[in-house]
């Protein structure tokens, strides 16, 4: 979990603490060595606190929080959501019990920064020619095995659309997608949130992030109306 903010991290921390599977680690990485977390959220002796000597992004932060877990199985959240209490245990199962799955993902619940359920966002069936365009997967309700992680790792050089970038990413290496209908995790949007940040850019703006992408990756430059962000 790479932490910039303080706002709603009490809330991510114990929706992991209080996940039906108690055999987890909660890999915190603090990205802004300019507050510190209460110790309160740290108390769990589960918890390892990794702190950047600098802010440094979220990719970044993802691939430290990667490199200093010991699972086998990797289940990322940002510090503005939050995890049904039976994700880990289903992304476990299901990553057991289908050997061919490498990344598996699941459904998710929409709210406001207060926390308002707002809608159900159902997961679809992998597409890669969907991907191409945009990124329907929740990056934050999904799990992989850790060689991918250590494998395909985040990239910083794109400031937006890293999560796109790296499911991509697995999808060239070869790694294979599963997903389900039950929802994984709540996701909040707010106004300091990539989702809601992304989601208002013009659309000039949305093309200049896309021909970062383009510089690398074969995607198709135009924007489609019912493409509302880059995540």
């Amino acid at each position: 979990m790479p932490c910039f903010r303080l706002d709603w991290l009490h809330q991510s921390v114990s929706s992991l603490l209080n996940q039906t599977e108690k055999d987890i680690e909660i890999v915190i990485v603090q990205d802004n060595p300019g507050w510190e977390i209460k110790k309160e959220d740290l108390s769990d002796e589960r918890i390892k606190l990794i702190k950047n000597p600098q802010n440094m992004g979220i990719a970044n932060s993802y691939n430290i929080a990667i490199a200093n877990s010991t699972g086998e199985i990797i289940c990322p959240l940002d510090d503005d959501d939050m995890a049904i209490p039976e994700r880990a245990l289903i992304t476990y199962d299901a990553l057991q019990r289908r050997s061919v799955i490498d990344v598996f993902y699941g459904s998710q619940f929409i709210m406001n920064e207060d926390g308002v359920i707002k809608h159900y966002a159902p997961a679809k069936k992998f597409d890669w020619e969907i991907l191409r365009h945009h990124n329907p997967i929740p990056h934050c309700g999904c799990g992989y095995r850790r060689r991918v992680g250590e494998s395909v790792q985040y990239k910083p050089k794109y400031v937006r659309g890293n999560d796109w970038v790296f499911f991509m990413d697995c999808h060239l290496a070869g790694y294979k997608f599963g997903y389900t209908k039950t929802p994984l995790l709540y996701h909040r949007i707010h106004s300091k949130s990539h989702t809601h940040q992304a989601s208002t850019l013009k659309k000039e703006e949305q093309y200049k992030v896309r021909s970062v992408i383009a510089e690398d990756y074969d995607i198709p430059l135009e924007i489609k109306q019912e493409v509302q962000y880059i995540s």
